[in-house]
Formats: structure tokens, sequence, C-alpha cells
């Protein structure tokens, strides 16, 4: 799914992802640690997301895609008389 930040809303229900923050965002889980639990990653209040990787989508050549899509029409076919 692409994110488009001008129609963006904000919820608390939205999570991201631990990969996108730093080791100083995180705070100490006190409550595990007294209680010998496995510790929890728990985000400081002002922890702000910054480790993205945009990657752009694979150059596919126009001739590889020639080759490839009988293959993927008859794939197709295939299936489709499968359920008949």
């Amino acid at each position: 799914m692409k994110l488009d930040f001008r129609t963006f809303v904000s919820s608390k229900d939205l999570v991201v992802c631990e990969d996108h923050f730093t080791e100083d965002c995180f705070k100490e889980d006190l409550k595990s640690k007294l209680m010998g639990t496995k510790p929890r990653k728990l985000l400081k209040d002002d922890a702000v997301p910054t480790i993205f990787s945009f990657r752009p989508p694979p150059k596919i050549r126009l001739s590889s895609i020639n080759r490839i899509a009988p293959s993927i029409a008859r794939q197709v076919r295939k299936s489709l008389y499968r359920h008949i």
C-alpha cells in the first residue's frame, strides 16, 4: 500500500514497524525487568520513525515483457479451463 501524505489521517490504531526506529528511540521496559519476563520494545514519547528504504520498482525491458507475456496468458487460460 502506498501512502499519500496529502490525504493521510493519523490515528491511535495505526502502528509503525520497529525497523523504522533507531535504537535510541526505545526506552527500557522496567516492568519486565522487575517481573523477570521477556522485555518489550517500548517507544519513547518523542520517538519519530526515521529509517525508510524506498526502492523504485525494478525496470523491466520491453523485450522481457514480450517474451514472458505469452506464457502468462497460457497459464491464465489453463487455470480458467480447469474451473469450467
